[in-house]
């Protein structure tokens, strides 16, 4: 029998999330210097491999801007496509459930804004 990988669940929704990020960099590694409008994501745990080909994780999605409403706005954007994901043909992203709202998430020291929403998401392997 072949052994089946999925792809790491953060990289498919920084790949996913990339095509919706209009003016916005994504990544799952802060820059030393943070672009004007940045979605950062973020693995935090989850319930690991359920199935053959499925892959169950949490995923921290942060959208970090100059201003507070342009924070906002990103968040909305991403939340929105988050939720669509699993209608999305190709994406891989089989299911996404809102495990903590978007909420503010100061930076300590920083001048730019933060907010934060935390997902469980299911990805089947490619």
């Amino acid at each position: 029998m072949t052994a089946i990988f999925t792809t790491p669940v953060d990289a498919t929704v920084v790949a996913y999330l990339k095509t919706y990020a209009t003016g916005a960099t994504v990544a799952t590694k802060v820059p030393q210097t943070v672009p004007a409008k940045f979605v950062h994501v973020v693995g935090a745990g989850g319930a690991g491999r359920r199935a053959t080909v499925l892959d169950d994780r949490t995923i921290a999605v942060e959208c970090w801007a100059n201003t507070y409403a342009d924070a906002a706005s990103l968040m909305s954007s991403m939340d929105g496509h988050m939720h669509n994901a699993r209608h999305v043909a190709g994406s891989n992203i089989r299911n996404v459930e809102s495990f903590g709202a978007p909420v503010e998430l100061p930076i300590p020291d920083s001048p730019k804004f933060r907010l934060t929403a935390t997902y469980q998401v299911t990805v089947r392997a490619a």
